[in-house]
């Protein structure tokens, strides 16, 4: 099924309290398939949104609820805006049904068989989130 995780979950990975790693297998060119378990440890539904950058080797994913709750949380009314413009200016992409989330291909190309780690690190009441290739797998072209 598109942007499904593998038919047998692998292993959960225990980095940490509140962090794990999730490996994903990608069905469809150019969606992470996030599996219902994340999707609903994450408190993520069809259309939110989450900025999508490039790092040195990693894709980072930021929730954007979880953004504005913690800016909402710590700055002053008159300086929001300061503050939730850059996130704005971010590339973006949203959650589609069944937890596939399209990928830019320019920034993190995704083919079918590719096998990918997603890393969540839980930071107070928001996750960082960050994508990268396992290595020496199928699919790993870019």
């Amino acid at each position: 099924m598109t942007g499904q995780a593998a038919e047998e979950p692998l292993p959960l990975l225990q980095l940490g309290p509140g962090d794990r790693r999730f490996e994903l297998i990608v069905k469809e060119e150019g969606v992470l398939p996030l599996t219902e378990e994340l999707v609903q440890a994450l408190k993520l539904k069809p259309g939110d949104i989450l900025s999508v950058a490039m790092g040195p080797a990693t894709l980072h994913l930021e929730i954007f609820e979880e953004f504005l709750s913690c800016v909402f949380e710590t700055f002053a009314p008159e300086i929001l805006w300061c503050q939730v413009q850059p996130f704005l200016e971010r590339t973006l992409t949203s959650l589609k049904s069944a937890g596939a989330l399209p990928i830019p291909p320019d920034l993190f190309r995704l083919q079918p068989g590719d096998r990918v780690t997603l890393q969540v690190m839980q930071r107070g009441t928001a996750h960082e989130l960050y994508v990268f290739r396992d290595t020496g797998r199928a699919g790993e072209s870019e």
